[in-house]
């Protein structure tokens, strides 16, 4: 709708909120967006994923921000000056059925990821696909 337009917010489709399980979902033009926003050193605020959860406690990193982020620092290997961090937030409601009830917002330690991040675990700049190993091994790091 018109907010989400106005914000420059980038909606993620999400297989559960499709109508027919059988129904894929691309987000390549999402994916493609927020690469350019993390490109120009964009601050990007990741709206939470819908859990339902009664937590005190931030969660794990889901994947799709890791590889953005990863993605972006490989992007610019070459120079040292690039950084993304990552700041985990977990969002609860105190009592989720009331309306305008209280909310407790608790905040992870940052992470940062750099280009020599990526070079410390073997990446090099030929390694193209998300998939070759040393690039793994650094998703599988962050989603720890």
């Amino acid at each position: 709708g018109w907010l989400v337009k106005s914000s420059a917010a980038v909606p993620i489709q999400r297989k559960e909120d499709q109508e027919a399980l059988t129904s894929t979902v691309d987000n390549t033009d999402a994916f493609k967006e927020i690469s350019k926003a993390l490109d120009k050193g964009y601050c990007l605020g990741i709206a939470p994923t819908g859990n339902s959860k009664m937590r005190t406690f931030v969660g794990g990193m889901k994947p799709g921000i890791a590889l953005m982020a990863l993605d972006a620092a490989f992007k610019h290997l070459d120079d040292s000056s690039f950084s993304i961090t990552l700041v985990p937030c977990g969002l609860t409601y105190m009592h989720s059925c009331r309306w305008l009830a209280e909310a407790l917002v608790i905040f992870g330690e940052p992470i940062e990821i750099t280009p020599r991040f990526l070079r410390e675990r073997g990446v090099t700049s030929d390694m193209a696909s998300s998939r070759d190993a040393p690039r793994a091994q650094c998703l599988e790091e962050l989603m720890q």
